[in-house]
């Protein structure tokens, strides 16, 4: 098991799960594992750390229904960890046309409309297999079909496409507002969208 990615809440285990699940096929699975912060109460930061590993894996499975996901494999709440695909494609940061641009739009929208919110929505998160667009990491989402949690979800996708394509971040925003578009209401989100930009530009004066 390799250590691939230490994270401020979690850490990343690149692995094979043949040996206990597919015998007859190796196949390469991602650990995610929620680490123990020293300076919280033992049982309270247990307690935490299963209850996000939970709320986590729930997501990513309700989220299968509109968008793709990584497989889930296992989930153990003592060890707070989930078993989940390896999905290897490229990340929409390294690697994002016009054309993905629009399709994540509409996948972000299908998300929002079936009322989760991914949290932490940055072209790192995004992965690019073949035709496929996934969808991962889902530790800072929630369930929600408030305007102002979606509007925040498309906000920091904008941030980071500035921050990762910005010689050409905004025709990708475009497209990725023409995709998101399809969806009843996405006028409001994009409403809302300036209205963030707008309170964060007078909280720097």
């Amino acid at each position: 098991m390799i250590r691939i990615r230490k994270g401020a809440e979690a850490d990343l285990y690149l692995t094979e799960f043949s040996a206990l699940y597919f015998p007859w096929n190796s196949e390469k699975v991602l650990i995610k594992k929620r680490i123990s912060k020293g300076y919280r109460q033992p049982e309270l930061d247990h307690e935490l750390r299963q209850r996000r590993t939970i709320h986590e894996a729930k997501l990513l499975h309700e989220a299968k229904a509109y968008v793709h996901t990584p497989v889930l494999y296992e989930i153990d709440t003592e060890d707070c960890t989930i078993t989940m695909e390896y999905v290897e494609g490229a990340r929409a940061k390294d690697d994002m046309t016009e054309d993905m641009a629009e399709e994540i739009g509409a996948c972000i929208a299908r998300l929002h409309e079936g009322g989760i919110v991914h949290g932490d929505l940055t072209t790192s998160n995004i992965i690019l297999k073949g035709s496929r667009i996934y969808f991962i990491d889902f530790g800072l989402g929630e369930v929600t079909t408030e305007i102002e949690p979606q509007a925040v979800d498309l906000h920091l996708l904008k941030q980071a496409l500035e921050s990762t394509h910005y010689t050409h971040w905004r025709k990708l925003w475009k497209k990725i507002l023409e995709g998101y578009k399809t969806r009843s209401g996405s006028h409001d989100v994009i409403k809302r969208i300036r209205e963030i930009e707008k309170r964060g530009r007078y909280s720097k004066r």
